[in-house]
């Protein structure tokens, strides 16, 4: 048991870290590059905020909400991605288009939700075992640390747009693994497996180049 709690947290912490470094790449590059900055704080933000929801509504506090934390968060890294693509999002029009100012709003809240979810379960994990935090910090520092070097790895290999899907596997798997009732658990795993085929083109920004396109 406490093997899997390890394994748990090693899991979600490199699916987290991975997204910052992924999420970072294709959305700076896609659309604007303070994007670089946008998530990075989003995630920080995301985290706190789930911790802190644990403190102020402690009915969340329940080991067996902790694989349907993971299992939102895996839907939300998958589902993210996706709709910041279809808001088809134009920074240049942010001040003087309320309807870019609602997408910009909608874009925060799709890209922080992993975080927060991931952040709620990892203080349960946290908190539920605080006997064992010495080996659980361990566990999330090598998960993050070993997934700071596969993300650069699978997006030159894979993709970038192709890595977007994939680096939420270990949190798919994270949730299976988690303690609790696993309703949403096979949810990811069916989104996921519809989405990754279809992920150069799903990842794509809608815009009309101005000479032909040789290479992307």
């Amino acid at each position: 048991m406490k093997i899997r709690r390890y394994l748990t947290v090693a899991l979600l912490s490199a699916s987290l870290i991975g997204l910052e470094l992924i999420w970072t790449r294709i959305f700076s590059a896609e659309f604007y590059y303070t994007f670089s900055f946008l998530i990075l704080s989003l995630a920080i933000m995301g985290l706190g905020l789930g911790s802190l929801s644990l403190r102020l509504f402690p009915r969340l506090s329940n080991e067996k909400y902790l694989s349907s934390f993971i299992a939102l968060a895996a839907l939300f890294s998958l589902i993210s991605p996706v709709a910041i693509f279809e808001l088809n999002l134009d920074f240049a029009t942010l001040f003087t288009e309320i309807k870019t100012v609602f997408k910009f709003l909608l874009s925060i809240l799709l890209l922080s939700s992993s975080f927060f979810f991931g952040g709620m379960s990892l203080a349960l994990l946290f908190k539920a075992n605080s006997q064992n935090i010495p080996r659980l910090y361990m566990a999330d520092l090598l998960g993050a640390g070993i997934c700071v070097l596969g993300a650069i790895i699978l997006m030159n290999s894979a993709g970038t747009q192709s890595a977007t899907f994939l680096i939420s596997v270990p949190m798919i798997i994270s949730a299976l693994l988690a303690t609790g009732k696993k309703y949403l658990a096979p949810a990811p795993i069916i989104l996921f497996v519809f989405l990754i085929g279809q992920a150069g083109t799903l990842l794509e920004s809608k815009r009309e180049e101005r000479v032909p396109v040789i290479y992307t």
